[in-house]
């Protein structure tokens, strides 16, 4: 914990700062709590809203090797092809129409923005709480509520990636209220004296690679496939909801799907009229190399609800630091 307070106090004095809004959207924990979907959701309300935004994000495994690069300009997706760019960042270019940056350090890729898209207000920086190169007006910290947070330790003995006194540096909390650990991470946070705000996930049918929107799969023998974080916690969304699997597939999170698994869902695909596999979004833009297979993939639509007055407390604090700036 000692070396992470140096490392903070250092970084603190050399922060670059940038003439626009910077929130970041991150957690504490290895894995994911959800911070694509809140990312997406946030934007959304602030583009709705008039807001002019950016998304930075580092794109986790993808293969670029520029400093910088611009995935989607305001208009049109630049680069479709997650092994360049990770899963995340063409997500976020096919679902918003903001420019979305890649960049291994987020001050290079704020400073693409500034540059190239002069009009933006908001810059959101994905999956950066730990990142404090950058200024940050806002930090969103999302709890993860499939893992407990109490008694947690530091990687490589626990699932930490830093200390639980760096809670106090974010600016607002939100936990997705269908975790088993939700209510006991919010009971431990109110001990700290931080109120933990809710969201879940809402969902609206489903749609296939290919574009075929469905609501049902009656007489469907389905397999979940799913390489995200918590697979379980996609799978039981699933089931909630109705759908019941011949096969569940969990795989590490951000699997990248080489010939020789793309080979078997062929098989499993081609060995029936009605066989159908359903992943999450973040698999399906890596699945989309199946080829005629890609009608018989699906994913859930989804979006971010907030709970409560959540959302007005969020973007009032969001309307706040913009207006100091």
């Amino acid at each position: 914990e000692a070396l992470f307070k140096l490392k903070e106090k250092y970084n603190f004095k050399m922060q670059k700062k940038f003439p626009v809004t910077v929130i970041s959207i991150g957690n504490i924990t290895v894995g994911g709590a959800g911070k694509t979907s809140f990312t997406l959701e946030v934007c959304k309300i602030l583009e709705e809203s008039g807001t002019n935004c950016a998304v930075v994000t580092r794109g986790f495994r993808g293969k670029y090797r520029e400093e910088t690069l611009i995935v989607r300009n305001r208009d049109l997706v630049l680069v479709n092809d997650p092994r360049i760019t990770g899963d995340e960042a063409l997500i976020f270019a096919k679902n918003l129409n903001v420019p979305v940056v890649l960049s291994r350090r987020r001050k290079h890729g704020i400073a693409e923005v500034v540059e190239k898209f002069s009009e933006t207000e908001v810059v959101l920086l994905d999956d950066a709480f730990s990142h404090i190169e950058v200024f940050r007006d806002m930090d969103i910290l999302l709890i993860d509520s499939w893992r407990k947070l109490e008694g947690a330790k530091i990687i490589p003995f626990g699932s930490l990636r830093e200390p639980l006194s760096s809670l106090k540096r974010a600016d607002i909390f939100f936990a997705n209220i269908e975790g088993p650990y939700y209510e006991t991470n919010r009971i431990f946070l109110e001990k700290l004296d931080i109120e933990l705000l809710e969201f879940r996930y809402n969902y609206d049918g489903f749609i296939s690679i290919e574009g075929e929107k469905r609501e049902k799969f009656v007489g469907s023998k389905i397999v979940f496939v799913s390489g995200i974080a918590h697979p379980s916690s996609f799978f039981n969304s699933l089931m909630a909801i109705g759908i019941n699997p011949w096969l569940k597939v969990p795989l590490p999170d951000h699997f990248p799907y080489p010939a020789s698994f793309l080979s078997f869902i062929r098989k499993f695909l081609y060995s029936g009229e009605n066989h159908i596999i359903i992943t999450t979004e973040k698999d399906a833009v890596k699945l989309e190399k199946l080829g005629d297979c890609r009608e018989k993939v699906f994913y859930p639509l989804s979006r971010i609800e907030f709970i409560g007055n959540s959302q007005k407390i969020l973007f009032e604090k969001i309307a706040g630091v913009m207006k100091r700036r």
